[in-house]
């Protein structure tokens, strides 16, 4: 998984996994449909629908903050290195989305600022909105362009983005 080789996980890890997941199916299915008496029908329904719509929301986020026309992925050379800094692949490879809309801000978890969470991937995402203030005052005064789109651009771009990737010829032969 990425830079990682023959990752491997220690039991406490594992232990780790299987408790909360175990925790996660108990309060989510166990709990509503046997010991408040909801039906299970009911439940497993309302666990596949936001299942379904976390699932939507999330890749609807990732796909307009990387998948959109302008977004440039660089292949890595023959020795597997990408001959850009860490910090202009990220800048070159993301976009951000209604940066100005607190709504989506709060929706998506601060990943309409897309740029901001790339750039500063160890801070909580409520900064993001503040840091891409400084980030688009910055790009104003050295005249660098702010990759961004409104929703509604985002979407058209991103199946646009799709067209284009399906008519690329095909490198792998």
């Amino acid at each position: 998984m990425g830079n990682y080789k023959n990752l491997t996980h220690s039991r406490q890890e594992w232990l780790k996994l299987f408790l909360f997941k175990s925790f996660y199916l108990f309060y989510m299915i166990i709990f509503p449909a046997f010991i408040v008496n909801i039906p299970l029908s009911i439940v497993l329904t309302g666990f596949l629908i936001y299942h379904i719509a976390a699932g939507m929301l999330l890749s609807l986020v990732v796909v307009l903050g990387h998948c959109v026309e302008g977004a440039e992925y660089v292949a890595p050379n023959e020795n597997g290195i990408i001959q850009n800094s860490w910090m202009q692949h990220e800048w070159n490879a993301t976009y951000d989305c209604n940066t100005n809309s607190k709504l989506l801000h709060w929706v998506t978890g601060g990943l309409n600022t897309h740029i901001a969470h790339h750039l500063f991937p160890r801070l909580c995402y409520r900064h993001y909105y503040t840091i891409t203030k400084i980030i688009k005052e910055h790009c104003a005064e050295y005249n660098i362009k702010y990759p961004h789109y409104t929703l509604a651009n985002a979407i058209i771009s991103h199946f646009k983005f799709l067209k284009m990737q399906a008519n690329a010829p095909d490198l792998s032969k």
